[in-house]
């Protein structure tokens, strides 16, 4: 870990442990660098992924990715690095391989927002988490078999329509206060549990 930046640029194979990765502000995974472990944790305020497609493998675990700091809004899709929130780009997104939990976010973060096409080559499941709104813009749809929605806030997901087969969301933060769930899809769509321990 790391108060400020921090870059990996070797080869870290944590077997059948559990590798964290935590930067202050930026983390920067290599070019030519692989991450295996039983479950992988990054965590940062901004990431630059710049490793090869499926080289950052947490097997059949969890591969989590979310800002180091409270209330911090996440970007799927932006090819943008930005100061004020943690931006995952299309080829970013498919650095990252695994047959088991990609979450993406945390429940202590803020919004999140889908701003681009995202369809991860991420073989398991995708989770998006946020402790406050997901939100997409009109070309930010997501494709994926599997999808579960944790978030305290609003989900508004039906701005496009979205390529998903199974589906399962928790919504709220246990007030009585009231949140919407709205999302578009493209073709069927089973409502299911035992996505990312939702039941």
């Amino acid at each position: 870990s790391a108060s400020n930046n921090l870059v990996v640029h070797p080869a870290l194979n944590a077997g059948t442990s559990d590798l964290t990765l935590s930067a202050g502000n930026l983390l920067t995974i290599e070019a030519g660098a692989t991450l295996a472990g039983a479950n992988i944790t990054l965590s940062a305020d901004r990431m630059d992924l710049k490793n090869a497609a499926g080289t950052t493998n947490a097997g059949s675990g969890t591969l989590w990715l979310k800002p180091t700091s409270a209330s911090w809004d996440i970007d799927l899709g932006s090819p943008l690095d930005n100061n004020g929130y943690l931006a995952l780009s299309t080829n970013e997104l498919n650095t990252l391989a695994g047959t088991g939990i990609l979450r993406l976010g945390a429940t202590t973060a803020g919004n999140l927002n889908v701003s681009a096409a995202i369809a991860p080559a991420y073989a398991g499941s995708v989770s998006l988490e946020s402790g406050g709104n997901i939100t997409q813009a009109a070309a930010g749809t997501i494709s994926t078999a599997k999808l579960a929605l944790t978030a305290l806030g609003d989900v508004s997901l039906n701005t496009a329509a979205n390529a998903v087969t199974d589906i399962a969301a928790h919504i709220g933060d246990g007030t009585p206060q009231n949140r919407n769930f709205k999302f578009k899809n493209a073709g069927a769509l089973n409502v299911a549990a035992n996505i990312d321990g939702m039941s």
